[in-house]
Formats: C-alpha cells, structure tokens, sequence
C-alpha cells in the first residue's frame, strides 16, 4: 500500500491518496445521473437566460432601467450556469475514468463548492442590498 501526497486542483491543499479508490459501476451510476441533471440544468438556465434578456429588450424600449437589471441578473445567472456545467462535466470524468476517481471527485466538488459560494455571497449581497432599500423606502414616509 502506497501513500502519495497529491494536489486537489482549486483547492490549495494536498491530499494523501491511498491506491486509488476506483468506484463501482452503481457508484458511477449514482455520479453520472447527478452529473446528467447538472448539466441539464446548466443549459436550460442558459436557455432561460436567453428568454429572459429577449423580454428584457423588448421591455426596455419603455422603461430603458429593466435591460440593465436583467443584463445585471443574466451575467450573474450565466456564471453561475457555467459553473454548474463545469462541475457536471468533473463528476462526470469520475465515471470515465480508470485510476483517478478520488481525484476527479474533488475537482468536482470543488467546483460545486466554488459555485455554492458564490450563490451565497450573491443572496448576502442581496438581503443587504434590500434592507438599504427597505431602509431608504422607510425613512421617505
């Protein structure tokens, strides 16, 4: 039994690898079902995205500050997507693969991690965003 030391990528750290764990064929099917979804919401957010800039032109010939909200939200949205779709693409490599699966598990939840942080920072952006808002609204009364 081997014990290496190997970088995760993205992550900064290294981790010890004991021979390779190599997962089963229902592991890689459980993996590659999560990595379909992914990737299916990926491109139907695009997709979404897409619809949602069209209303947003055809809006903005009355009220020109809706096209840059939804621009705003569209790029925001669209990283997002791209992330999503990188991630499914890593879980995806696990099932692909032979000798690496470990490896490949953690570039893919690094991604979805760097994706859910995001999330977060945006949704805490958000609420702060709103309160000021709310504040200002308050105060105007």
């Amino acid at each position: 039994m081997s014990i290496e030391m190997q970088s995760v990528q993205g992550q900064g750290f290294q981790s010890p690898v004991v021979d390779e764990y190599e997962f089963s064929a229902m592991e890689n099917t459980v993996i590659e079902s999560l990595a379909a979804r992914m990737k299916y919401v990926g491109y139907a957010t695009l997709v979404f995205i897409a619809a949602q800039a069209l209303i947003g032109v055809a809006v903005a010939r009355e009220n020109p500050a809706v096209l840059v909200r939804v621009m705003i939200s569209a790029m925001f949205t669209g990283a997002f997507a791209a992330m999503m779709l990188s991630a499914s693409k890593s879980f995806s490599q696990i099932t692909k693969t032979e000798g690496s699966d470990v490896a490949h598990l953690m570039t893919a939840l690094g991604k979805l991690a760097a994706l859910y942080l995001g999330q977060a920072a945006l949704l805490t952006l958000a609420a702060v965003l709103t309160g000021f808002v709310a504040m200002l609204s308050l105060s105007a009364m």
